[in-house]
């Protein structure tokens, strides 16, 4: 039968639409593509940012893409083997035999454009519990135990992160008080000269210290900058499995957690997620997903 002269037109304009419509498929594809500079992040670029190649780079697969850790074990070498053991799942749990990758199919929360946080055993998908373990800070490292607590006009160390009245007496005086065995009312108003001489004594890390932090000596314990990994102390004192990434320069955070690495690549995908601010209290299917860590 002879064909419609039509319907080779047809079928030719057909082909030519499917062709074209592939074509802005495949621009769309490829500018998404470009917009997510995640993407590129990968091990062979992560490995030439280290400081040490023979340091663990532990890669974090996310939902909006990968982040490349550089472990230090030189700043905290007990807390960085036990962050090794529960990305790899070989922490012994107390009280379970079962042993699992304790990161993995987790989330970042909570989430602000300051920082991220993730691996709360309060979330844990498992209810699973490691141990806290001491925190490993070198306050001499850091400098905190050079800089005082009081600049000779009275103001407090910028570096604590005092901004207001209330904070100063619940962080500093408070402390100092019950190390002084000073309280009630009475006692502060019999002991005010003590107080004020003892204040001008002292530097961070000793009001760290009156908070409960314990430091070290022999560490290499890099400042709270832009980028780096820490384990945050709940309580003061004792380092828990939760990991704080900085996306700021947090100077404030100096002796109050433990670092234990930095991100070598991917700091682009950590701004991406901190863009969109998450709290404890919001729905955990709002959150960007953590599918796996690994040791590479």
């Amino acid at each position: 039968m002879r064909k419609h002269p039509g319907a080779h037109c047809r079928a030719a304009f057909l082909s030519k639409s499917n062709s074209v419509s592939r074509l802005a498929a495949l621009l769309v594809a490829s500018m998404t593509f470009a917009s997510a500079p995640a993407i590129f992040a990968d091990e062979t670029s992560a490995r030439t940012q280290m400081q040490d190649a023979s340091n663990p780079l532990i890669a974090l697969f996310s939902s909006q893409g990968p982040l490349y850790i550089e472990l230090l074990p030189g700043a905290a070498p007990r807390n960085v083997a036990r962050t090794l053991d529960l990305i790899e799942g070989r922490y012994a749990f107390s009280g379970t035999s079962m042993q699992t990758r304790y990161y993995d199919q987790s989330s970042f929360k909570p989430v602000t454009a300051m920082s991220l946080r993730f691996g709360n055993p309060a979330d844990h998908r498992y209810g699973l519990m490691p141990q806290t373990l001491a925190e490993e800070i070198d306050a001499g490292d850091l400098g905190l135990n050079e800089e005082p607590l009081l600049s000779d006009q009275g103001d407090v160390a910028p570096r604590l992160g005092i901004a207001s009245r209330a904070q100063f007496e619940r962080e500093i005086l408070a402390p100092l008080y019950a190390t002084m065995g000073i309280h009630d009312a009475a006692a502060v108003a019999g002991n005010s000269s003590r107080v004020l001489e003892k204040l001008q004594e002292m530097n961070v890390a000793d009001a760290l210290s009156n908070l409960g932090h314990r430091f070290s000596t022999g560490l290499d314990t890099p400042m709270m900058v832009r980028g780096t990994v820490a384990l945050v102390s709940d309580p003061a004192g004792s380092a828990t499995p939760e990991i704080f990434i900085a996306l700021v320069d947090s100077p404030w955070l100096d002796g109050r957690m433990t670092p234990i690495g930095r991100i070598v690549e991917g700091l682009d995908t950590a701004d991406s997620i901190g863009a969109n601010p998450i709290s404890t209290e919001d729905n955990p299917g709002d959150a960007v997903a953590i599918y796996s860590l690994r040791a590479l």
